[in-house]
């Protein structure tokens, strides 16, 4: 995964001594005593009042970025104080927490890499603690021994720009006015989007939309519409929609299995400044 190839790398190559070794040859400057402070404070407070916030869940796609991250927000009056924004590998999961004060800014990241056991059990093979101040890192503690890395570290520099980029696209997310949606017999869906991926499944052919706050959305459409995603891919559609039977998720793909879902299928696509893409479902 890019955004922790980095680490993954100094992980495999013995990264405690190589973090150690970073953290011998540069001079380490000492944190501002103020801004830990406060940004234990704000981790201790925001943990502490969880139950009392608003949560938020969603999937994002953060700008240059080929992965579609689960988002968890708790939001208190109006301001994003939480964000854990989970993004799936095949060998594991990455997990950013993310903590802002109450004006919005952000104050520490916790970046955990966790990968299995030959047993299947998640195991955390590393953890990196960033400190921030006035949208700038001031103090890093890597890996799982908590080795102190300058905050002026090209390593040190590279998590924190990721770091920030993360916090920045999915924050934006989550205090962006919903996206316009039509109904759909009783639902109500995504109107509009961008398409970012479509492959067919075993009762559909499923799109990936982001809307212009960064939010994902998963629909399913009708099969003829996946022949063709050079037509649709990184365009921005109008879609529209009907109800249809198709083939239960619970089916797994058997086509002797005669269950059945009633879903709203998205059945046309228009392209902004084209014309449309129909299925040619009757």
């Amino acid at each position: 995964m890019a955004l922790f190839a980095l680490s993954a790398h100094i992980l495999r190559s013995g990264g405690l001594c190589v973090l150690a070794v970073c953290a011998l040859s540069a001079p380490t400057r000492a944190a501002p005593p103020d801004a830990l402070a406060h940004a234990r404070s704000v981790y201790a407070e925001v943990n502490q009042g969880t139950q009392r916030m608003s949560t938020q869940r969603f999937l994002a796609r953060v700008p240059g970025t080929e992965y579609t991250s689960e988002v968890v927000a708790s939001v208190d009056k109006g301001q994003v104080r939480k964000l854990t924004v989970t993004d799936p590998d095949d060998s594991g999961n990455v997990l950013t927490d993310l903590y802002f004060d109450t004006a919005g800014a952000l104050v520490f990241a916790l970046r955990t890499t966790q990968g299995y056991t030959a047993s299947g059990k998640v195991k955390t093979s590393s953890e990196h603690r960033l400190y921030f101040q006035q949208e700038r890192l001031v103090h890093m503690l890597a890996g799982m021994t908590k080795s102190p890395v300058a905050p002026n570290d090209r390593f040190a520099q590279t998590e924190a720009s990721t770091t920030q980029n993360i916090a920045a696209a999915v924050r934006k997310a989550a205090l962006a006015p919903p996206s316009p949606t039509v109904a759909v017999g009783s639902q109500r869906k995504l109107a509009q989007g961008m398409v970012i991926s479509m492959e067919n499944g075993d009762t559909a052919c499923h799109i990936e939309l982001v809307d212009a706050a960064g939010r994902v959305h998963r629909e399913m459409a009708d099969f003829d519409l996946c022949e063709a995603p050079e037509k649709l891919l990184n365009r921005q559609v109008t879609l529209s929609y009907t109800t249809a039977t198709v083939m239960a998720a619970a089916c797994e793909g058997n086509t002797r299995c005669t269950k059945t879902d009633t879903v709203a299928l998205v059945t046309r696509a228009v392209p902004a400044s084209t014309r449309s893409i129909p299925s040619t479902r009757q």
